[in-house]
């Protein structure tokens, strides 16, 4: 009975969260590098101190950096 009590709350939290992510823009689409069009990558590795603590990209193609909107830094 417990893990049925359990797994529903789990279940909500992916929902509830799905939900928020979608509507609120954590996001959640792909991005494009403004210079030179690729796709940027979906998990992100950053390069510099304000891109952990802020986000952004560096484009693998180009160089470019990116804020977390996809616009160039």
């Amino acid at each position: 009975m417990e893990w049925l009590i359990i797994g529903a709350a789990v279940i909500i939290a992916i929902v509830v969260g799905t939900v928020i992510m979608t509507r609120r823009g954590f996001n959640v689409r792909a991005l494009n590098c403004p210079q030179c069009g690729t796709t940027l990558p979906t998990l992100r590795k950053p390069t510099s101190l304000r891109q952990a603590l802020w986000g952004g990209w560096t484009c693998a193609s180009c160089g470019c950096e990116t804020d977390k909107w996809g616009r160039r830094a």
